[in-house]
C-alpha cells in the first residue's frame, strides 16, 4: 500500500449486495448487544471516540456490522476515532504520547521486528485477552479466520476459480511472505526470552488472520504521525463503513490527534453510509480485503515484462540505465479495456501520439515487441520505424501483441470448465476472473477489428495500404501490367498445380506462402525493368521499393541462417526446373534477365537474379501473416502488408467502432 493510502476493510461493498465478513457470534441478540457494546466503547469519554447522532451502528446478514444514518444528517462528520484508541506497534513503545499504553512481553521485540509484524502480533495478543483487552467490544466485532475470504483462505477447489490469472502467483507469494515474516517472528520472540506457553498463542493460522486484518481493514500511520516510520494503524468503528467507489468523503486527519471522517453526500434516513477506498481493482479488492465489485469498470490485467537479452543493448543505446531497465522488469504494466473508466494510455496526451488501438496495451510492452521485432529483421532501430509512426512496423506489432492476447484468453478462460460457484469465495474468484476474461478479450478483438477492417480479401485491386493475400496482388498485376500477366498466372498455376485464379483453391493450398515468394520475385523483376526502360511508376513499382527500404538486398558473401537458406535453394531449384515449362518461359525470361539487367545498373549488381531469391524469402519470412479467410474462419491465409512509398497511413489514427469489434 502506498503511503497515504487508505487501507480498506475486509468486507465486500454493500451496493452490490455483497456479504461482508462477519464476527463468529451465533445468536442475533448477542450482535445487538455487541453493537450497543461497540457503541459504548468508541463513545465512552474516557476514550474519546464520537459518533454523529443521526447515525448508529447496525448489523445484518448481507452488510455485517455497518453504519446507518437514522435521519438526514446534521454534520458531514460521521465520525471521529481519537489516535488513542489505535491499535498498532505503537501501543508498546510508552515513549510515544497519544496512544493507548499496554504490558506485554512483545515490548522485549521493540526495534528487534519490523513494526507491521509487531503490529500483527499486538492484535493477536490483545484478541487472546478477550474482555481483559481494552479493545475487546472493537475486536469481537472482527471476522474469525473461517469468515475471510482474500484467497489465503482459500481452499484447493476455491483457487481453482482463479487459475489462469494473476492471483495465484500473487496469493502463493503472500503465503510464503507471511510464512516468512511468522518464522522470523517466532525466532525473535524465543531469543526475547518469552515463555514456551506465551509463544504458543502465535500459530501461523493467527499470524495470518492478524495480517489479514491489518492489511484489509488499516490505514496508513503517516497521515497521523508524519514524524515516523509509515505503517498500518487500525482506527476503530471507523472501519466499519462499508465501500462504494461512488460514494464522495472526505478524510480528515488531524496529526497527533485524531482521524475524522466525512460524507460529503446526501444520505437519506435508513440509507447505509459508505466509505471510498479509491478506485481500487478487483484483483487488489479480492486479495487485500476479500471482494469484487461486479462489472468493474477500473479492472485491468497486470503483466510483467522481461527483457530479452538481445536487445538489452537497443535500450541501453536509448539511454536506459540499468536501474531504471531493472524497476520496469520488477514492475507491474496494465492490460486496460476499451470501457476502462480512466483515460488509458497515452489518452490525455499522457505518452504520444499513440494510436487509438494501442491505448490498452502498456507503452514499455509495445516498446520491448518493436525492438525485438527490429532485432529479428536486423533493422536498426529509427524513430521514424516506430509503430506509433510506421504502417508496416505497426501491422507486424498489432500480429503480435494479438497472439499474445489470444494466449492470454485461452489462459484465463479456464474457469468457464468449472461448475458454478458454490460459495463466497468462489463466487468473487469467478467474479474477478471473468473481469480478467473481460479486459483481455476485450483488447484481442480490438486489434483484431483493425486487422480485419485493413485487409482486402476479395480478388480485387488495391486501393490505398492494406493487407492482402497473394490474389489481390495477381488482380494488381493484372491492372498494372496485363501483357505479364497471362503468361504468369499460367506458369504459376501449372507450378503449383492448382487454378490460380481460383480464390478459394489457392487459399486451401499448402503452398500460399511460395506463391508470395514466386510473386515479389516476378514483381521485383517486372519493377527493376520497367525502372531501367524508364517507365512510369505503377503501385507495383512502390510496393517494391517500399519494401526495399526495410529489406535491401543481400550482400551474398555471407550465406542466410539455415531455415531461409533452405527455402532459398528450394525455391532456386524450383524455378530453374520450371523454367522448362512453355507456359512458364514467358515470366522466367523476365526473372532470369535479372542478372543482365544488373549489368547494366549503375553501379552494376552483380547476381541480381540471385540476390533477389533471397530477397523475396526473407521478405516472405518476415513478412507473411497467417489470417483468417473473411468467408471461412477456419481457413487461414497468408497476408502481406502492401503499401506505396510515400503513401499516407491514416489507418493508423482510426479506431474501430464496437460494430467492427463484433464483426
Amino acid at each position: 500500500m502506498q503511503a497515504g493510502k487508505r487501507l480498506a476493510p475486509s468486507r465486500p461493498i454493500s451496493k452490490a449486495s455483497h456479504k461482508r465478513q462477519k464476527p463468529s457470534l451465533d445468536a442475533d441478540d448477542s450482535e445487538t448487544n455487541l453493537v450497543k457494546e461497540v457503541h459504548e466503547w468508541f463513545t465512552d469519554p474516557l476514550n474519546g471516540g464520537w459518533l454523529n447522532p443521526d447515525v448508529y451502528i447496525t448489523h445484518n446478514k448481507t452488510s455485517g456490522f455497518h453504519v446507518r444514518a437514522s435521519c438526514k444528517l446534521s454534520s458531514p462528520t460521521v465520525a471521529v476515532c481519537p489516535l488513542k484508541l489505535t491499535l498498532s506497534y505503537l501501543n508498546l513503545d510508552h515513549t510515544r504520547d497519544h496512544v493507548h499504553h499496554v504490558e506485554s512481553p512483545l515490548q522485549k521485540c521493540l526495534g528487534k521486528l519490523p513494526n507491521h509484524v509487531l503490529s500483527y502480533l499486538v492484535l493477536i495478543e490483545q484478541r487472546s485477552l478477550e474482555r481483559h483487552s481494552h479493545w475487546f467490544p472493537y475486536i469481537a466485532c472482527l471476522p474469525s479466520p473461517a469468515e475471510m475470504n482474500t484467497p489465503v483462505w482459500f481452499s484447493e477447489e476455491d483457487l481453482k476459480y482463479l487459475e489462469g490469472t494473476n492471483l495465484v502467483q500473487a496469493t502463493s507469494e503472500k503465503h510464503i511472505l507471511w510464512q516468512n515474516e511468522w518464522r522470523e517472528a517466532l525466532s525473535t520472540l524465543k531469543e526475547a526470552g518469552i515463555s514456551v506457553l506465551e509463544i504458543s498463542k502465535y500459530d501461523i493460522v493467527s499470524f495470518k488472520w492478524a495480517a489479514t486484518i491489518m492489511s484489509s481493514r488499516s490505514f496508513a500511520s503517516m497521515r497521523v504521525l508524519p514524524h515516523i516510520e509509515n505503517n498500518p494503524i487500525l482506527f476503530p468503528v471507523v472501519d466499519f463503513l462499508n465501500h462504494c467507489m461512488e460514494a464522495k468523503v472526505d478524510w480528515d486527519f488531524s496529526q497527533q490527534s485524531a482521524f475524522s471522517l466525512n460524507i460529503l453526500d446526501e444520505i437519506e434516513a435508513g440509507a447505509e453510509i459508505f466509505n471510498n477506498y479509491d478506485p481500487k481493482r478487483n484483483g487488489e479488492l479480492l486479495l487485500g480485503y476479500g471482494f469484487c465489485v461486479p462489472g468493474s469498470l477500473v479492472d485491468a490485467y497486470a503483466v510483467k515484462i522481461r527483457i530479452p537479452d538481445e536487445i538489452r543493448p537497443l535500450l541501453q543505446a536509448e539511454e536506459w540505465s540499468p536501474d531504471e531497465l531493472e524497476d520496469a522488469e520488477g514492475q507491474p504494466h496494465f492490460l486496460l479495456a476499451r470501457d476502462y473508466l480512466y483515460p488509458r494510455h497515452g489518452g490525455n496526451g499522457q505518452v504520444g501520439n499513440i494510436p487509438p488501438f494501442l491505448r490498452g496495451i502498456p507503452p514499455f510492452l509495445t516498446d520491448i515487441t518493436w525492438l525485438r521485432l527490429m532485432h529479428e529483421r536486423n533493422i536498426k532501430p529509427r524513430l521514424e520505424l516506430h509503430p506509433t509512426r510506421n504502417g508496416r512496423i505497426l501491422v507486424a506489432i498489432i500480429y503480435r501483441l494479438l497472439a499474445a492476447m489470444k494466449t492470454l484468453c485461452d489462459k484465463v478462460s479456464g474457469s468457464y470448465a468449472l461448475p458454478p460457484p458454490q460459495n463466497p469465495r468462489q463466487v468473487f474468484a469467478k467474479m474477478y476472473s471473468d473481469g480478467q476474461l473481460r479486459v483481455v478479450e476485450s483488447i484481442h478483438k480490438e486489434l483484431n477489428a483493425v486487422l480485419y477492417k485493413n485487409t482486402i480479401m476479395n480478388g480485387d485491386t488495391v486501393g490505398g495500404p492494406k493487407i492482402i493475400t497473394v490474389m489481390e496482388a495477381f488482380s494488381q498485376l493484372e491492372a498494372d501490367f496485363p501483357m505479364q500477366y497471362q503468361g504468369f498466372i499460367k506458369g504459376i498455376s501449372k507450378f503449383c498445380q492448382l487454378v490460380a485464379e481460383d480464390f478459394d483453391e489457392v487459399g486451401n493450398s499448402d503452398c500460399e506462402d511460395e506463391m508470395w515468394m514466386y510473386t515479389l520475385i516476378f514483381f521485383f523483376a517486372i519493377a527493376f525493368e520497367s525502372k531501367t526502360t524508364q517507365k512510369s511508376k505503377s503501385t507495383i513499382d512502390k510496393w517494391i521499393q517500399d519494401l526495399l527500404t526495410y529489406y535491401p538486398l543481400a550482400d551474398l558473401s555471407s550465406p542466410p541462417i539455415t531455415e531461409a537458406a533452405n527455402a532459398v535453394n528450394h525455391l532456386q531449384s524450383r524455378l530453374e526446373f520450371s523454367s522448362n515449362f512453355d507456359d512458364w518461359s514467358k515470366p522466367w525470361e523476365t526473372v532470369a534477365a535479372l542478372d543482365s539487367l544488373g549489368n547494366h545498373a549503375d553501379p552494376p549488381i552483380s547476381r541480381l537474379r540471385e540476390k533477389v531469391i533471397v530477397w523475396a524469402v526473407t521478405v516472405v519470412q518476415a513478412e507473411a501473416l497467417r489470417l483468417p479467410d473473411h468467408e471461412r474462419l477456419e481457413v487461414e491465409r497468408y497476408c502481406m502488408y502492401m503499401h506505396c512509398i510515400g503513401e499516407e497511413e491514416k489507418w493508423m489514427l482510426e479506431d474501430v467502432t464496437a460494430e467492427e469489434m463484433q464483426e
